[in-house]
């Protein structure tokens, strides 16, 4: 069985485990794809930046995080930029995950909620903190454009001592790496804070506090009186902020934190309906059984457990179905194959790749597939639709729907407008 670093190293072509480098422009950068994980902290000049079709200033201290096959351009530069560059291969991103997972207390993984919010501004205080963090790191792999940098799967086997000292090296920028992404989601979680509190208006207080009280009697009159707006003002409101009407936004609201509370807490349905407003637990029960053809409690038993954290026993399992992806997603592969191939349902399956990458089978499927087909539209002249079969697509439609949804472009415009950076 491959272990996941060895697997992370038949699918990367880079060499590197980690590199540090420096750089400066005068220039505007046309559109780069980057197949490797990048971290870009800018100590100089300012400009702009576009990642797909959002555009962000650039000041002193500002720090990118690039994750791979995203497509960035430098549109503007007014004042010459000086930028700090750290390179590493993808299996960090993994041992960071699995690092952070253990603490986790949503669905959603750490490099999900990081791609939100590709772009984070640090005071200058903040900013001496990250420059020490990439400092250290430099002073561990050294600068790439000024030495060779020797592939760690080169190291004999046998020269123990080397070995070692790789592996606590390993360990060290798996840790550095770890306190960056970590000072850059606590950045990201205050500044949303703090926009939240600048931003928000009395009518934007209305949504929350419907959501808040929704085991209340509410009506529009009642809230009428308690923000100083007329009926018709906050049914209108509410219609254009959320496509509903008050009594429907009311019902939706209702049953969507139901489903929550089955989910994510071991309440009985009584006592849910309850908190939610319903008059009793059958009123869930119909909902479900009409909407999601299934009963609460099978509702309850199907999604349950599928975030939660795997235990050491797991992992092993874990590692082996990664593999096999890895290594046959190029042919027609299903959930099926899969689920039949480790004995396992459609739901553990899932739940192992949602704690792996935060994508379920066919999202994590279509990722590595039109990841694949970015090196392929960039590095062959095979055309789109030789590609597309290739890659395991029945059709070329769905290929192009896939391509386009993912990398917000056509594979057609994205192999006129983009140049690799590999």
């Amino acid at each position: 069985m491959l272990s996941e670093l060895d697997l992370q190293l038949q699918m990367d072509k880079h060499n590197e485990l980690c590199s540090f480098d420096v750089e400066y422009l005068e220039e505007p950068v046309k559109p780069v794809i980057h197949n490797i994980p990048k971290l870009l902290f800018f100590i100089e000049g300012t400009g702009k930046i576009r990642i797909y079709n959002k555009e962000f200033d650039i000041v002193p201290n500002t720090l990118l995080i690039i994750f791979p096959w995203e497509i960035v351009e430098i549109t503007q530069v007014e004042k010459p930029l000086a930028i700090m560059k750290i390179s590493y291969n993808s299996v960090f991103n993994n041992l960071i995950l699995n690092s952070l997972n253990r603490y986790k207390k949503s669905k959603n993984n750490i490099f999900s909620f990081i791609k939100k919010i590709p772009v984070v501004y640090f005071n200058k205080i903040e900013a001496k903190t990250i420059k020490n963090i990439f400092y250290e790191i430099k002073n561990e792999v050294g600068l790439e454009s000024l030495s060779d940098f020797k592939p760690f799967f080169d190291i004999k086997k046998e020269d123990r001592a080397i070995k070692e000292e790789f592996d606590l090296s390993t360990v060290y920028i798996t840790n550095k790496l770890t306190e960056l992404i970590i000072l850059i989601v606590k950045k990201n979680i205050n500044e949303e804070k703090n926009s939240n509190i600048k931003e928000e208006s009395e009518e934007e207080n209305i949504v929350k506090y419907i959501y808040a009280h929704l085991n209340e009697k509410l009506t529009l009159n009642k809230l009428s009186v308690i923000f100083f707006m007329s009926e018709s003002a906050i049914s209108k409101y509410l219609e254009e902020v959320t496509g509903f009407m008050f009594n429907d936004l009311l019902r939706h609201m209702r049953i969507s934190k139901a489903l929550n509370l089955l989910v994510y807490t071991d309440l009985n349905i009584e006592e849910i309906a309850h908190l939610v407003g319903f008059v009793d637990g059958s009123h869930i029960s119909k909902l479900c059984s009409k909407h999601l053809k299934m009963s609460p409690n099978k509702y309850r038993e199907k999604y349950k457990d599928v975030y939660q954290i795997f235990s050491e026993k797991e992992q092993e399992l874990v590692s082996e179905i990664i593999s096999y992806i890895y290594e046959n997603y190029m042919k027609e592969l299903n959930i099926d194959e899969v689920t039949e191939k480790f004995n396992i349902t459609d739901i553990k399956l899932n739940k192992i790749l949602m704690s792996y990458s935060g994508k379920r089978f066919i999202e994590f499927l279509n990722a590595l597939r039109i990841d694949k087909a970015c090196e392929m539209l960039l590095t062959t002249d095979k055309s789109i639709i030789d590609i597309s079969f290739e890659l395991g697509f029945n059709t070329v439609k769905t290929f192009n729907n896939n391509f386009s949804k993912l990398k917000n472009m056509a594979p057609t415009d994205f192999r006129k407008t983009v140049k690799h950076n590999f």
